[in-house]
Parts: C-alpha cells; sequence; structure tokens
C-alpha cells in the first residue's frame, strides 16, 4: 500500500495532499483562465511545457536515442513495453517527496510509477475543475465511493460493507453488492446521503440493475465516473433511477492526458494537463498518445495509451482543435469495463487492479476458466519469483471469495484476439 493510498483513509490528511493551500488555489486559477484561452494562446503555453519536459526527458536513460530533438512530433512513439521493467530510466530523483502508482489497464501490462506532489494536485485540480462546471464543488462535498477498492475480505458476507475514510467520504464494496445484500447498501447510503456517487461505469450499472430489479430507489445528485467507458443507455439508466447529473473523465495513472464529458455531450481534453496527439487508425478512430507536462519524477514523451478516441471525420486543423480541448469527440475506445460474475450474483469489477503492483510480469491476464476457478496467465520478466505470485494472490484475494480458487500459469506470450490485442480478461483461448 502507498503512502497517498494509506492516507485516504484519513480525509483531512489525504486533502492536503491532494489539495495543498495555494498551490491548489493556483492551479485553479490556471484552469479557468485555460477556458478563455483561444487557439494561439493554448498552444504557445503547452509548447513551452513541451519543451520542458523534452529537455527533461533529453537527459534520462530511457531516452537513448542520439536523433531526439526539440520537435514533439520528431521523438518516437513511447510503448509501455518499453517502459514494463525500466521504469525507473523514465525518471529521475528528487529531494521533494513523490509517491507511488501502478498502471494494469485493459492490457494486463503492469508499470510501476512514481508520481510528484504537484502532479497529484494538478490533476485533483483539473477533476474539481471539471466538477465545477456541472455545478459540484467536489472539495465540499459527500462522497460515497463505488469503485474497485478494498472494504474487506469478500469471504465476509456479514453487514457493514462499507467503512468511513473521512467526515464526508464513505467507501462501499462492489465485491459484496448482490441482490441479498443490496437492502443494506440501499440503508446504508440514505443514512450517508451522499452528494456524489464517485464509481466505476460497470459498478453503477450492477446497482442500477439492482435497484430496479428490487423497487428500490435512490436519490444521488451527481455521478462521477472514471476509468471505463459509459454507454448512452447507461448515461441514461443513471440520470433516470438516480435523478443524476453524469459527470465522467478520462485520465491515466502515467498522467499524460485528461479529457471529461458532462451528461453525455462529448468529451474534451484538457491540454494544459497533458498534451495529446491523435493518430489516424481508420474508421474515425485515432490513437492517444500523451505527453507528461506535470510530473517531473516520471517522463512520458509521446506514451502510446492504449486508448482510441471517436473523432468525426475532419481535417487536420479539426483534430488539432480536438487535441487543445477547442472541439469536443465522442468517446473513448478501449476502457470497456470488464467483469466476472459469480453463481451467487455479485459482480468482480476492477479486474485492473490484479495487475497493479505486481513485479516480474511484463503482462498478466485473467481467464474464468469455470465458476470457481480463475487462472491467472502470466508472461514473466527475469525477476520473476515467490514475490510475483503472492502480490497476484494478494490482489486476487482482495476481490474474489475464498471458495474461488486461483491458478496462476506462466506462458511465452500474452493471449492475443482476433485484431491481435492481448485483452486483460480473456474470454477465449
Amino acid at each position: 500500500m502507498t503512502i497517498l493510498s494509506k492516507l485516504k483513509d484519513f480525509g483531512s490528511s489525504d486533502n492536503v495532499v491532494r489539495r495543498p493551500p495555494f498551490v491548489y488555489t493556483a492551479f485553479r486559477r490556471l484552469l479557468a483562465a485555460a477556458d478563455t484561452w483561444d487557439r494561439g494562446q493554448r498552444e504557445s503555453w503547452v509548447r513551452e511545457r513541451v519543451c520542458r519536459t523534452l529537455r527533461l526527458a533529453q537527459n534520462l536513460p530511457g531516452y537513448e536515442n542520439p536523433q531526439l530533438s526539440d520537435e514533439l512530433s520528431a521523438w518516437p512513439i513511447l510503448k509501455k513495453t518499453d517502459i514494463a521493467g525500466r521504469e525507473a530510466a523514465f525518471g529521475q530523483s528528487s529531494f521533494l517527496p513523490s509517491y507511488a502508482a501502478a498502471t494494469g489497464g485493459t492490457t494486463g501490462a503492469p508499470l510501476t510509477i512514481r508520481r510528484s506532489a504537484r502532479s497529484i494536485s494538478f490533476e485533483q485540480a483539473s477533476i474539481d475543475h471539471v466538477c465545477s462546471k456541472a455545478d459540484l464543488e467536489l472539495g465540499r462535498a459527500r462522497v460515497a465511493i463505488l469503485r474497485g477498492d478494498y472494504v474487506k475480505s469478500p469471504s465476509d458476507m456479514a453487514p457493514p460493507f462499507w467503512r468511513s475514510i473521512g467526515p464526508s467520504k464513505s467507501l462501499f464494496s462492489s465485491f459484496h453488492l448482490s441482490k441479498r445484500t443490496l437492502p443494506h447498501y440501499v440503508a446504508a447510503l440514505r443514512d450517508f446521503k451522499p452528494d456524489v456517487l464517485m464509481c466505476y461505469p460497470s459498478s453503477l450499472q450492477h446497482l442500477l440493475a439492482l435497484l430496479e430489479a428490487g423497487g428500490e430507489s435512490i436519490r444521488i445528485g451527481y455521478v462521477l465516473a472514471s476509468s471505463e467507458s459509459m454507454s448512452p443507455e447507461l448515461i441514461r439508466d443513471a440520470q433516470r433511477v438516480l435523478d443524476a447529473s453524469i459527470i465522467e473523465y478520462y485520465g491515466l495513472a502515467e498522467r499524460v492526458v485528461f479529457a471529461y464529458s458532462i451528461n453525455g455531450r462529448g468529451f474534451e481534453f484538457v491540454p494544459i494537463y497533458g498534451l495529446p496527439e491523435l493518430v489516424p487508425d481508420g474508421d474515425g478512430r485515432f490513437r492517444i498518445l500523451g505527453t507528461s507536462l506535470w510530473n517531473n519524477r516520471q517522463v512520458f514523451v509521446r506514451y502510446d495509451t492504449g486508448d482510441f478516441a471517436r473523432v468525426r471525420t475532419m481535417d487536420e486543423a479539426g483534430r488539432r482543435d480536438v487535441e487543445f480541448g477547442l472541439r469536443s469527440f465522442q468517446g473513448i475506445n478501449g476502457r470497456a469495463s470488464e467483469r466476472i460474475d459469480l453463481p451467487d450474483g455479485r459482480r468482480i469489477i476492477g479486474l485492473n487492479h490484479i495487475p497493479r503492483g505486481v513485479p516480474g510480469a511484463a503482462s498478466v491476464q485473467v481467464y474464468h476458466a469455470d465458476s470457481k476457478l480463475v487462472e491467472v496467465f502470466v508472461v514473466p520478466l527475469n525477476n520473476y519469483g515467490s514475490a510475483t505470485e503472492s502480490a497476484i494472490h494478494k490482489n486476487f484475494y482482495e476481490k474474489f471469495p475464498a471458495d474461488v480458487t486461483l491458478r496462476i500459469l506462466k506462458i511465452e506470450a500474452p493471449i492475443r484476439n482476433s485484431s491481435g490485442k492481448a485483452p486483460l480478461l480473456v474470454t477465449k483461448i
């Protein structure tokens, strides 16, 4: 568990890291000002920050190509596989504090990276700024969280299935939610009276389905969703069942790009968070590359996120307008929710947590072999060992009950689907 994770259990301490006085206020002012800038102003500001990033990157051992220049387009595209096991080569040390983060994502290729305190604060300022566009001041709101977080053992089916993590935050377990436990969740949510439900779309979908099937209703003013794509149908269902406004945001632990959507009205990038590049991939899809602008502890240039923006056909000028947040785009591909449904009706979501922080693994993939058996396929690195399997075991049983068997299998290469991608959740071998 990282320092930041521990601080989440102490609301005021976490707030000091994410919303430090003066720094956070300056970030909010910058974000508000950037909304008013025209194309030229945005490009000028971002160009200066990109040049700073490139100067940092040129001194890091991960970027050892002598042809690197001051022109971003001349730099090669950086793949996650280029970084795995070499994260330190793409970062710099500092006497200032930093915090560990881990990725998993839909590819199942884990990275362990460092985040500067400034990048964490700027991310929070960006989220809060977006929420304010929907008249939600997140820093003062009562927040119920229904994501992939660990609350207690999934084998413990006695309430409560939630815990307080501060005076105005309550953490609910997605892994205990079922038809049988729903009345406890409804009672707890009504008692807590949250202003906003912070969730994964897959956990939201499960909650809405159970509420409707059980004839229950809850009113929550806002839904703040991330990490997975929301379908238009899910947005409408949440608006209808919860009477909520829907705020979605798209970001990565790598801190290279950020976008948002309010009530399904299209996404917009925030270019002063991280510079997105849209590379045409056919059929109206554009591969999203991102370049760090704030995290000087882990410097990524033209990082391939593995995600795709759905953009209506347009010329280069129109695409640049999308990249600089002056024009909206339709949505994100590559963020599909992945889940495993258990026989008792519980839904295991957030499978991308299983590869997080796992050493010695180039790739981690999950396969639901039968109702009580899950196989995890691992492509090992040179440092694969007992620590690798212990980390997978720990992450797995923070989500699955003890009566589900975990089998870890080493393989030589990731399992790929017909399109050549290596998904985190394998549906067919």
